[in-house]
């Protein structure tokens, strides 16, 4: 019995981590603003920053054992895609 309840928590956690990870300001990207938002695609170790701004922002990609992204201007309405080498820790206002 315990083996089908950890198998179904499981096959649970495995559907979860497929799916992307929306979030607009978060601990890890508390700088972002209101109008900023960041999703997270955990299986491909990317990430979407969309700038719903009236203005132009400057944003960058902190990452875990790799050094952070250059720091990129997304202009309003538009989305930078971004596909890590190291682990994403979120975003940073530069």
């Amino acid at each position: 019995m315990k083996f089908r309840s950890v198998a179904a928590a499981c096959s649970i956690a495995i559907s979860v981590t497929a799916l992307p990870l929306v979030v607009a300001t978060s601990a890890s990207a508390a700088a972002a603003a209101n109008c900023v938002t960041a999703t997270y695609y955990l299986n491909d170790n990317a990430v979407d920053i969309h700038n719903g701004c009236s203005t132009t922002k400057h944003y960058k990609v902190a990452e875990r054992f790799w050094p952070d992204s250059d720091c990129f201007a997304i202009k309003p309405g538009k989305t930078k895609h971004y596909e890590a080498t190291g682990t994403i820790q979120g975003i940073k206002e530069c």
